[in-house]
This record gives C-alpha cells, sequence and structure tokens, in this order.
C-alpha cells in the first residue's frame, strides 16, 4: 500500500499550505523548476516522458469545463500580479488533475517497449477491474498552493468517503503494478505553471501574490470539480498528455 493521510490530517496540511505561514515556508523551500528550461524563445518544456493516470486534460472534460475556465483566469491573474518572467506556464488546454503517476524519467525508459507497456497496462486494468462500482467523488478548490518546483491549485474532497475511496483505488493500483515506484501521500491538485525563483527578492514577490490570490479569489465559490474518469496518459514532457483509444480507462460510478 501506498502511504496515506488520514481524512482529518489531509485537511490540516491542505490548510497549511494555503495559509500565510504555510505559503511563506514552501516558497522559501523551492527547487528551480527542471521541467522548463530558458531559451532565446521564452520558457519551453524540457522533455521528461512519463505515464500517469489522470483526469482527462480539459480540452477533453466537457463535465468540468466551468471548473478549468474558472482556474484558467486565476492562472492568468497570478500570472499578472507576479510580474515576473520566471515560470513555465502549463498550457490551459492541458490542465489535469493527477490521480498517481506510474513511471516517468528513468523509470519509464524500460516501458517504452511495447511489451513491457502492454503488461503495465493489463496490470492496471485488473486493478480497474478490482475496484468498480467507486463513487464519482466530489472536490472543491481551496487555494493557491506552492509545493516542488509547481504552484498548484488544492483540491478538499466534499465527502471523507470520497477521499477513502480515491486512496483505495490508487492501492490497487500499486498492489497489481508491483515494483514501480511508490508514490508519495496524495494530494489533489491542478497545476498551473512550474516556476524557478532565483533570489530572496523574486521569492517575497510570489509569497505576496500567492498571499493576494488566495485572498482575493472566493473559491468556495468556484465550480466544482467532478472526477468521473481517470485515464492512462502518455506525457513527453509537462504540456501534452495523449493516449491511444485502447489504453486503460477508470469511469466512476455516478456521484453521491
Amino acid at each position: 500500500m501506498t502511504a496515506n493521510l488520514s481524512y482529518a490530517s489531509y485537511q490540516q496540511q491542505l490548510a497549511h499550505g494555503i495559509s500565510p505561514s504555510g505559503v511563506a515556508r514552501y516558497v522559501a523551500q523551492t527547487a528551480p523548476t527542471v521541467r522548463f528550461g530558458l531559451t532565446a524563445a521564452g520558457w519551453r518544456a524540457q522533455p521528461y516522458a512519463g505515464i500517469a493516470i489522470i483526469t482527462p486534460p480539459f480540452i477533453d472534460d466537457p463535465v468540468n469545463h466551468a471548473a478549468y475556465v474558472a482556474l484558467a483566469d486565476i492562472q492568468q491573474q497570478f500570472i499578472l500580479d507576479l510580474g515576473l518572467d520566471i515560470i513555465g506556464l502549463l498550457p490551459v488546454s492541458s490542465l489535469h488533475l493527477t490521480v498517481t503517476g506510474l513511471v516517468s524519467g528513468d523509470s519509464y525508459l524500460p516501458f517504452a517497449e511495447p511489451a513491457a507497456r502492454a503488461a503495465l497496462f493489463a496490470q492496471v486494468r485488473m486493478a480497474f477491474a478490482n475496484t468498480a462500482g467507486i463513487p464519482a467523488p466530489a472536490l472543491r478548490f481551496k487555494g493557491l498552493c506552492p509545493f516542488g518546483p509547481v504552484i498548484a491549485a488544492v483540491l478538499d474532497f466534499v465527502h471523507e468517503g470520497d477521499y477513502l475511496n480515491l486512496l483505495r483505488l490508487r492501492d490497487a493500483i500499486y498492489q497489481h503494478t508491483g515494483e514501480l515506484p511508490k508514490p508519495a501521500p496524495f494530494t489533489a491538485h491542478v497545476t498551473l505553471l512550474h516556476k524557478t525563483f532565483t533570489g530572496d527578492a523574486e521569492k517575497v514577490r510570489a509569497t505576496e501574490a500567492i498571499h493576494r490570490v488566495n485572498a482575493d479569489i472566493p473559491w468556495q465559490a468556484l465550480p466544482p470539480f467532478n472526477l468521473h474518469r481517470a485515464e492512462v496518459r502518455f506525457f513527453p514532457d509537462m504540456t501534452r498528455f495523449t493516449r491511444e483509444a485502447d489504453w486503460p480507462v477508470y469511469r466512476f460510478a455516478p456521484g453521491q
């Protein structure tokens, strides 16, 4: 099984991550992004291939259209407020929620071979079959949170049972896929950008910009996010997520 937080601990983690003290702490600890690089044409995604289980990206998800439109507006508001050319902006069309990563970087290389990939997909299909019928979780956006090399909109579950059910699905995936790298505890989020802050002044500016967005946006009034479908997708970098029609997909049952 993967390392999981209790529902209460999950909510406490979210609350801290979007609080002024949490934002300041995470920005201070930030590491430069290696998924984007600065070129003569501006910030560009760097090659970094992998396979993940994600919700359909904005361009393929009419169910969550209103939620993604709201996120796109928030993304632009934050960029204008920040006013720094130190980020790799994710295309709105690629925005998604990651259920779990499978392989990426060096761990992806063996699965570039068709036979290894087919075996992995068979294991994922078995995990999906053994957890069929999970109701579609409903989630609410809580605010912007910096962690690792990204800034993301984080979400909480409307019902504790939805959170526990999603953990059950993730655990089943990793039980069936054997020796794949195990993920960190789950945090529901939609990544908006990758970042590189090169000095204290930029970090202070970013912290203040996140504070303002978190304070100014009526997050509870944003459209809810419906996790109705999870798909296996390939990514050559952090801006493109594609799939073939016969790749595994998990269809959640109608929600509560």
